[in-house]
């Protein structure tokens, strides 16, 4: 059922669906009982649609969570982006503390609208998390420096590993990026 309050659209369509028939069969019979139908379908769905803006579902506060992340690491808030690592991963946090040092952001941005996998089996509950971003500044790794400029920025594919804390938030439990233009110029060359 958390499906139908990921988006809106699914309880509009849902809406459409049982209001626009009772709606016709009022109009053609003119009977006040459909009316009253047709009034409960109403109010059925203006209750959904307020149910949809009140729940906020995994799929909602991981992408919300995704999007601070990346608000973060534009801004070169490290302390920020250390808050949103998963309790249970010491190494996580010892691997960005001595990485974010070495980046310094003018522009970090997602591309691509994030797929999100949620496993509601796991304890806590866990998710992958994968979409494409592009990132400007200047960077140093194992001892080489560069620079990307928002008109030419560097485009890596995103993928989180990320686990609800026990107090509700959802934090990155593991990281990975790779360049996703190789996969597709391998796919090409196919």
């Amino acid at each position: 059922m958390n499906w139908l309050f990921d988006r809106p659209v699914y309880v509009a369509v849902l809406g459409l669906v049982f209001c626009v028939p009772i709606g016709i069969a009022w109009v053609m019979s003119g009977r006040k009982e459909v009316l009253y139908a047709l009034a409960a379908a109403f109010g059925i769905f203006v209750g959904l649609l307020i149910m949809e803006r009140m729940v906020i579902s995994d799929r909602e506060a991981i992408e919300a969570t995704v999007l601070q992340i990346t608000r973060d690491v534009e801004a070169n808030n490290h302390q920020a982006v250390r808050q949103h690592i998963y309790s249970g991963s010491p190494q996580l946090q010892q691997k960005v503390q001595g990485e974010l040092p070495n980046y310094v952001f003018t522009e970090c941005r997602i591309t691509s609208q994030p797929e999100i996998e949620v496993n509601a089996k796991d304890q806590p509950r866990s998710a992958r998390v994968t979409f494409l971003a592009a990132a400007a500044g200047d960077f140093k790794y194992q001892g080489m420096s560069g620079s990307a400029t928002k008109e030419a920025p560097i485009r890596r594919r995103i993928i989180l590993h990320m686990r609800r804390e026990p107090d509700g938030r959802w934090t990155v439990e593991d990281y990975a990026h790779e360049d996703f233009q190789k996969e597709f110029y391998q796919q090409k060359a196919e």
